[in-house]
């Protein structure tokens, strides 16, 4: 993966204050739901027992870990709880974004470990143009699919 071509992108998503909230937003849900999603992999559940354990559907839950449902606070306190973990939060100060070597805050080797793991090959050079908003990492990582 192209870390230039990552950083690229990264700063056309964050040009104006509006851009760089909406970038942090899905960067937040992200983070969330790969975590949530790690956590189960991690005990065995299937999105199916994690509902029976919430006591709600399969397409809910499928719904909160693609983003497509808003999760709040206690919904996801009740995602970690039903895997055997808990949330810890913490609050920083904004990366800055700069041309040298630093990534931006973003973990580009935890997001390569999960294009592999999705099957997502390449560095993202040809992608189109609709693709290059907020809301593309969601979309290449698969998390907007059931």
């Amino acid at each position: 993966m192209s870390e230039m071509t990552n950083r690229g992108w990264i700063e056309r998503q964050t040009t104006s204050p509006e851009s760089r909230r909406m970038y942090e937003e899905e960067r937040l849900i992200l983070w969330a739901t790969e975590a949530v999603a790690e956590a189960m992999a991690n005990q065995g559940l299937t999105r199916a027992q994690l509902a029976e354990a919430l006591g709600t559907s399969r397409r809910n839950v499928t719904q909160l870990l693609s983003g497509s449902r808003n999760m709040t606070l206690r919904t996801l306190a009740a995602l970690a709880h039903a895997c055997g973990m808990r949330v810890d939060l913490k609050i920083e100060p904004l990366p800055r974004l700069t041309q040298g070597s630093e990534r931006a805050g973003i973990d580009f080797d935890r997001l390569e470990a999960s294009r592999r793991r999705l099957g997502i090959e390449g560095d993202g050079e040809g992608w189109p143009k609709e693709d290059d908003d907020p809301a593309f990492s969601r979309r290449v990582l698969g998390l907007d699919r059931e």
